[in-house]
């Protein structure tokens, strides 16, 4: 087996259908197998996969422990020489799956390779970041300048003059990593529930000694945060992306760094609830905000106690 993909599901059924039949459509040049974890979705037609799809592998967890959980989970009852981790708001336009392997195959320094992600229309979105430090972090925490930064990065990688760039960390939801790597690094950190799970297992990878790279020429679409557009959701992805940053604080940073970072983020959260009322496009949703601010800073104040 040359590739086993693994798409860990919750919720999201319209977009994982349309993802498994864009794999299969373009991933003819390889032996591959799909493998679903679908973590507890309520969602009553996700039985239907199984029916729709009878070559995929569909794992059905009774309970939701995360998205790193799932992924080890696919990774364990797995084949391949290569994991493909996709995100099931993920949609294949061309063969590239070919490509992706072939360059591992000769670079056998690389440990994970991505591709560029990008919209319904085409543009170039969020696909690679450099690991978490004290700029990145204040742009965060002042909540200005981080879109700024990514359109900078992306301008970078796209201007590039090789096939393959190396960067710090890939957006989790398209990477394809050798299965020998994964292993010794014995996976995703499931301490993680959601978030930052991505950026841990690449620094890990790093130092492992292995490099991390973007083929600058690939492309696949990604329907970003899908499963988290509702009022409920959006608040799920406030919480859990803040909870993560502590963790992965707390287990890669020294404690003067995770100290610095999380005052600044205390002190930007005080400043986004004192001028929350005279900010324009918060109308109609500021209870929600301040509701949101106010779980954040007590996440952040209990990492210091």
């Amino acid at each position: 087996m040359d590739v086993s993909i693994i798409i860990v599901n919750y919720n999201t059924l319209s977009h994982i259908k349309k993802c498994i039949k864009s794999i299969i459509d373009f991933s003819e040049l390889l032996k591959i197998e799909i493998i679903i974890v679908d973590n507890a979705s309520v969602e009553k037609g996700i039985k239907e996969l199984g029916g729709l799809f009878p070559e995929v592998k569909i794992i059905y967890n009774d309970n939701n422990n995360g998205f790193g959980s799932g992924c080890n989970i696919g990774v364990k009852q797995s084949s391949g020489k290569y994991c493909l981790i996709v995100n099931p708001d993920i949609e294949f336009r061309s063969n590239i799956l070919k490509g992706m392997v072939d360059y591992m195959e000769r670079d056998k320094e690389c440990g994970a390779i991505g591709v560029v992600l990008e919209d319904e229309s085409g543009n170039m979105i969020y696909t690679y970041n450099k690991f978490p430090g004290y700029f990145w972090e204040y742009i965060q925490a002042i909540g200005f300048g981080s879109n700024l930064i990514i359109k900078r990065l992306n301008k970078k990688l796209l201007n590039s003059k090789n096939e393959a760039v190396e960067v710090d960390w890939l957006i989790g939801a398209f990477i394809l990593i050798k299965r020998s790597i994964y292993e010794k690094i014995n996976g995703f950190d499931e301490n993680f529930f959601l978030y930052y799970e991505d950026v841990d297992i690449q620094l890990r990878i790093k130092k492992a000694g292995y490099k991390i790279k973007c083929l600058k020429d690939y492309r696949v679409m990604h329907f970003e945060r899908s499963s988290v557009r509702s009022y409920e959701g959006e608040n799920l992805y406030f919480y859990h992306m803040n909870k993560s940053k502590i963790l992965y604080m707390q287990k890669n940073f020294n404690s003067f760094k995770r100290i610095v970072i999380t005052i600044m983020h205390i002190t930007g959260i005080f400043f986004r609830i004192i001028f929350l009322y005279l900010r324009p496009k918060f109308f109609g949703k500021r209870e929600q905000k301040f509701n949101q601010y106010k779980g954040m800073l007590n996440l952040y104040i209990n990492s210091l106690i």
